[in-house]
């Protein structure tokens, strides 16, 4: 963790203590704790953080599909409800001078999420609407969990009154290259936190172009051999930052991508305890903020594990997305992993040539069976295989094995 807990770095590293088996030791010691800085008006930053508030109720969220314990969630409820109602007081303000098309519906201006307060730039930022829209899109899933039926459905209409209002804004700002950091900005480093809307949030599908093309264009403009240069503030790689492009990669199945961001990590790691904030562009040595990052830490323990299985937290577990093309050829393989709801699963796959050959032992209590995202597509339709996409297929049992033909062309 930070020498301070930062809660929009809080669903990462709690997600990453859960898989790794401490959800019911630290994680929860730590939430906790954390809960208890929700104030009486919903309020969980003191520096106008606002994506705080919706990562808040992510790592409650997430922590309580690792435990299934209701009664915990029940606790901290009331905590996440009133989070929900500072935000909609809080779009619906008319006091902010509004003075652009873009900003009605959208959050007051706000400390773009650097840890180091020298770095905060305020201004209106999609990131932090998207968090908060994730986190009404959390709560609607919780309250079902909890049988409040009718406080989901009025989480969902004030979602899609949010999203209706964000996608107004992004229509009015995008130019066809590429979402800026926030509706007033242009060029700048501070939009990779847009991505925070394909990863974790899912907000939108990986056709929405404002974000795909995002993507493209720090792809193209802000990525150097695998590393991902930060402009603002720090002229430095980013750590955290490349492992959300990394993720999104993944989200878009653009797997090369993911090889060659992780292949810059590996080869530049600040210390055997992982890797600084910022790694410098001449000395390729963790120069810049936290060192080492406990952020960064746990975003590559989350990416690792989401190349073997990518969670939800309604539906099945997808397995293999944006695994690199060059591992499975290698052979990849984790046993023990754990998911939401006290699942488990054992992996192993191997390419040779056209033939991914799989092996898995998915345990759950649910009667969903685990997605296959596969390299390239089926060569020929197979009747005893669900199709859902090109390359995404429906597991015929929770345990197996298969080999499945590909179409490599």
């Amino acid at each position: 963790m930070q020498e301070e807990i930062w809660i929009p770095a809080l669903p990462f590293q709690i997600l990453a203590l859960d898989r790794l088996g401490f959800a019911e030791t630290i994680s929860e010691a730590i939430l906790d704790n954390v809960y208890q800085v929700i104030d009486a008006g919903g309020l969980t930053t003191q520096t106008k953080q606002w994506d705080s508030q919706g990562a808040l109720i992510l790592a409650i969220a997430n922590h309580f599909y690792y435990t299934n314990d209701i009664n915990w969630l029940g606790e901290k409820y009331s905590g996440l409800k009133r989070i929900s109602d500072w935000l909609s007081r809080q779009r619906k303000r008319t006091d902010k001078k509004i003075d652009n098309l873009s900003i009605p519906g959208l959050l007051s201006k706000g400390s773009l999420s650097w840890y180091d307060p020298m770095y905060w730039k305020y201004d209106y930022f999609y990131s932090h609407n998207f968090w908060c829209a994730g986190g009404l899109k959390a709560l609607m899933n919780l309250a079902e969990h909890l049988g409040r039926h009718g406080e989901k459905e009025k989480f969902e209409i004030e979602l899609e009154k949010y999203k209706q209002d964000l996608d107004d804004s992004i229509t009015n700002v995008y130019q066809n290259e590429y979402l800026p950091a926030g509706p007033l900005q242009r060029d700048n480093a501070g939009m990779i936190f847009n991505l925070y809307a394909f990863y974790p949030l899912s907000l939108y599908l990986p056709e929405f172009q404002p974000l795909a093309k995002t993507v493209k264009w720090l792809l193209d403009n802000y990525v150097h051999d695998g590393g991902l240069l930060i402009d603002q503030p720090w002229n430095a790689f980013g750590t955290y930052h490349a492992i959300l492009l990394a993720q999104s990669c993944r989200y878009l199945d653009l797997n090369t991508d993911v090889l060659s961001i992780i292949e810059f990590l590996v080869a530049n790691v600040t210390n055997y305890q992982g890797w600084a904030e910022g790694i410098s562009p001449l000395s390729r040595k963790g120069s810049v903020g936290d060192s080492p990052s406990g952020f960064t830490a746990a975003e590559w323990v989350n990416l690792i594990l989401d190349l073997f299985a990518e969670q939800k937290f309604s539906g099945p577990p997808i397995l293999l997305k944006g695994m690199p093309i060059d591992w499975l050829k290698k052979g990849v393989k984790a046993n023990d992993l754990i998911l939401f709801f006290e699942s488990t699963l054992d992996i192993e796959a191997i390419l040779n040539g056209e033939i991914l050959t799989i092996k898995w032992d998915y345990k759950s209590n649910s009667d969903s069976l685990p997605h296959l995202f596969l390299p390239y597509p089926l060569k020929s339709p197979d009747q005893s295989i669900v199709t859902i996409a090109s390359k995404e297929i429906i597991l015929p049992s929770k345990s197996g094995k298969l080999e499945l033909q590909l179409n490599l062309s």
